[in-house]
C-alpha cells in the first residue's frame, strides 16, 4: 500500500476557511444578542428596583435623600445601622 498525498485545490481550501470563519462569527453573533438581552433584562430588573425604592418614600426630604443615595450607588437598605 502506497502512502498518497491529499491536495486540495486553493479553492476548496479557501471555501472551508470561510465555512470556519462563518460558524464562529455567527456564534458569536448569538452570543452577543444573547449577553444583550440579558444586559436589557438586568437594567430593566435594576430601574423597577430603584422605582420602588424610590415609591417607599414617606416625604419630600426622604424622597431626596434616597435620590442621592441612588446618585451615589448606595442603597438605604443598605447603609443603615442597628
Amino acid at each position: 500500500m502506497s502512502t498518497a498525498t491529499l491536495h486540495m485545490p486553493d479553492a476548496l481550501v479557501t471555501a472551508m476557511r470561510a465555512m470556519g470563519h462563518g460558524i464562529a462569527a455567527t456564534t458569536h453573533a448569538a452570543l452577543e444578542r444573547i449577553g444583550n438581552a440579558l444586559s436589557r433584562s438586568i437594567e430593566e430588573t435594576r430601574r423597577e428596583q430603584d422605582e420602588a425604592y424610590l415609591a417607599e418614600a414617606t416625604d419630600c426630604y426622604d424622597l431626596e435623600r434616597r435620590m442621592r443615595d441612588l446618585d451615589r450607588g448606595s442603597r438605604g437598605a443598605f447603609t443603615w445601622t442597628y
